[in-house]
């Protein structure tokens, strides 16, 4: 099906009854997000189950939830995109639980570039593997997992060649 999500709009992705065959996650044909960052739409990603989308363009925030102990432990399925429009954008959000966002020792530094990066492989555009350079990722730490949390940390995200998972790159801190 085809889903306009736009205008601070929000989607739960989750598996809403009991259906007799397996579920494996839910399938949109045609994404369209908002046509700024400030028109965005948001989903809730709540499945344990990827979230497939073969045509994506706009603007769309992803939101997922992550273990208080275990930042690095992300809640929620993959989202695959097959394609983008040119000038498309998505940013996935966790909030700081267990993590101290304002810290200048390394080990919270690293704790936090490792939960952006556990966030960004949660992403994977597959048409990046066929060359197509059409959709900016985002990751980004918020003060909470709501569509209107202010930013802490926020970074890019990048894509590996092979199979278009994205990835958050960076130089671990070290304590001097």
């Amino acid at each position: 099906f085809n889903l306009y999500l736009q205008n601070g709009a929000t989607w739960s992705n989750e598996q809403q009854s009991s259906v007799s065959t397996t579920f494996a996650g839910s399938k949109v044909t045609k994404l369209t997000g908002g046509s700024d960052i400030s028109h965005a739409g948001f989903i809730f990603q709540k499945d344990s189950n990827p979230l497939s989308i073969d045509n994506y363009s706009g603007y769309t925030t992803v939101l997922y939830s992550h273990d208080a102990s275990t930042p690095t432990t992300i809640i929620g399925g993959d989202v695959k995109i097959g394609t983008a429009s040119t000038g498309s954008n998505i940013t996935l959000r966790t909030d700081n639980t267990g993590l101290n966002t304002s810290s200048t020792l390394a080990v919270d530094k690293n704790l936090v570039s490792a939960t952006l990066n556990a966030l960004a492989n949660k992403l994977y555009y597959t048409a990046y593997t066929t060359n197509e350079r059409n959709l900016t990722g985002k990751v980004e730490i918020a003060e909470g997992l709501t569509a209107q949390s202010a930013s802490m940390q926020v970074g890019d995200i990048t894509y590996k060649t092979d199979n278009g998972q994205g990835q958050y790159e960076y130089t671990p801190a070290i304590d001097i």
